[in-house]
């Protein structure tokens, strides 16, 4: 079997590094195709490259992405499905997550579905996403997609996130199914089916993590419930059987900390949901100090940074405060081999898990820790105004303070309860991570899924139609239109950019030379003054 993997950019390979080996181990071929490079190259490619390596059947390479006069048109498109969700009385609460949609796709998209009557409404959205829906459908599919697509000759089609505002990779999912080919959208993280964009092209199959997301795709997306398949969240396997490679001793060592003393970990976010963390930790770390409590007050702290938000805590002193470290002050993305065992240690070594809203309180729970987390006011909407937050807080998996002085007391409970999670934690990863069995990894269920996929029976190709065809030449010139709008714009940004910089340098220039000009003859002029008076002179 022949499989191509479209993934949006290297840093979600670690969702599914686990998948494409077992692939390859079973004698299949995988071609890991990016949408696009991430400005930090290191993120995802001593993954990738090491796979490669290791398995001739797996390769990669950056795919090419939709470049026809259709572009523009379906970006809007596709931009104003994405938003038309965040309409929905569901994200009435949502504050962040509209703004953010919002200033993806500009104020003029925003107030044209404020204008239209019923955008709020269940009937008015249906209507609004089946007419453009009509218009996706109608457009076709990309001849450089085609091309490459052709050229990988896959059986199956497999893409990730998909969800993202405006997405190219639907390109990928139309092109497979106008030639017949078996697809599959893998929801790579657990909050890709709320705070995102929608699925705008149904796939043939949708690989999710749990019932909850079986739910979200079926009611937010519209997607036939036959069509979702439950595998589990593959990208948690190498927590539950892991071991630590640090002793209590050898670990505390390393980060300063008191081996006798409780350990409390904090976990920062990510810059969305709290954007000045730093800030509020330091608030959080002086209430436990002051706390008063005689356990939580001594307890060792870790903070580890977000890599994505971690800038913010290059100059934080928190020297005043004995045995607490922050480490890695530069953040670390958990992708080789020694991040993964730091980042294990750091929770295996902790007896409490301390965040706002962050992807490590479900590990920490793998782990067998339990969770805290404080509902700060200024976090408001990035934690009960995202719809994923509520499995967190649901069945009391999370332990929820209303403030510092309650948290204060809900860890003094947890450490002195011991590290080990309780009922209600196993309980939450059974259900939320391992719905098959918390014996059994799910990349094998990934695996299986998308073998089976294979084997069902050919796709036919969509027919095409004399009225498909008349309404694509009526979308042709509106299509035009936009392209060279698109590209008028953009040359006059490139030309405005030209004209700033032009002028900019110019004032810089007359800078220098009047600051030379009232230096005493002789004196060494700066090397900026120097090359300004020899392109002055040269002028003259």
């Amino acid at each position: 079997m022949r499989i191509l993997f479209v993934i949006r950019h290297t840093g979600y390979l670690r969702h599914y590094e686990s998948v494409i080996e077992l692939l390859a181990q079973r004698g299949h071929d995988v071609h890991v195709g990016f949408n696009s490079l991430p400005n930090k190259a290191h993120l995802g490619k001593e993954q990738i490259t090491k796979l490669c390596q290791k398995y001739p059947n797996v390769s990669t390479s950056e795919v090419p992405n939709r470049r026809d006069v259709w572009k523009v048109m379906l970006h809007y498109l596709r931009g104003m499905r994405d938003y038309l969700r965040y309409l929905h009385p569901r994200y009435a609460r949502a504050t962040k997550l509209v703004q953010r949609a919002r200033n993806h796709f500009g104020f003029l998209t925003a107030m044209l579905f404020r204008l239209i009557p019923g955008m709020r409404t269940d009937a008015g959205q249906r209507w609004m996403q089946g007419l453009l829906h009509w218009v996706e459908t109608t457009v076709p599919s990309s001849w450089h997609v085609d091309q490459h697509m052709l050229n990988q000759r896959p059986d199956v089609v497999l893409v990730t996130p998909l969800v993202d505002f405006g997405s190219r990779q639907l390109d990928y999912l139309k092109a497979a199914q106008s030639h017949g080919i078996h697809n599959a959208l893998c929801v790579a993280s657990w909050d890709n089916l709320t705070n995102k964009g929608i699925i705008q092209l149904e796939p043939e199959a949708v690989l999710v993590w749990n019932h909850d997301q079986k739910h979200e795709a079926v009611e937010l997306h519209g997607i036939p419930a036959d069509k979702v398949i439950v595998t589990g969240a593959q990208s948690f396997d190498k927590w539950f059987e892991r071991q630590p490679s640090t002793t209590r001793a050898q670990f505390c060592q390393r980060h300063g900390l008191d081996p006798a003393l409780p350990i409390i970990l904090y976990m920062c976010s990510s810059a969305f949901i709290a954007e000045e963390e730093a800030k509020y930790a330091c608030k959080w770390l002086d209430a436990l100090r002051a706390s008063g409590d005689p356990v939580v007050s001594s307890a060792n702290v870790l903070i580890r940074p977000h890599p994505l938000n971690a800038g913010q805590w290059a100059d934080v002193d928190v020297s005043r405060h004995p045995r607490v470290a922050i480490y890695p002050r530069g953040g670390a993305y958990v992708t080789t081999d020694d991040a993964k065992a730091d980042y294990f240690d750091s929770i295996y070594h902790s007896d409490a898990v301390v965040g706002i809203n962050t992807s490590a309180l479900i590990e920490a729970g793998i782990i067998g820790r339990t969770s805290h987390t404080i509902l700060a006011p200024e976090f408001a909407d990035t934690q009960e105004g995202t719809l994923h937050f509520d499995y967190l807080i649901r069945d009391g998996y999370l332990k929820v303070a209303r403030n510092l002085e309650e948290h204060c007391r809900q860890l003094r409970e947890t450490l002195e309860a011991g590290a080990e999670g309780h009922e209600h934690v196993r309980k939450f990863v059974g259900g939320f991570i391992r719905p098959h069995g918390l014996d059994r990894p799910c990349t094998p269920i990934v695996a299986d899924a998308i073998e089976a996929l294979a084997q069902r029976p050919p796709l036919s190709k969509p027919p095409a139609t004399v009225r498909a065809l008349a309404a694509r030449t009526l979308l042709l010139p509106v299509a035009i239109a936009g392209f060279i709008a698109e590209m008028a714009y953009r040359a006059c940004r490139k030309v405005c950019t030209f004209i700033t910089q032009t002028l900019t340098g110019q004032k810089r220039t007359d800078r220098m030379l009047k600051k030379a000009a009232r230096l005493p003859a002789g004196t060494p002029l700066p090397g900026l003054a120097q090359r300004a008076e020899r392109e002055s002179a040269g002028a003259r």
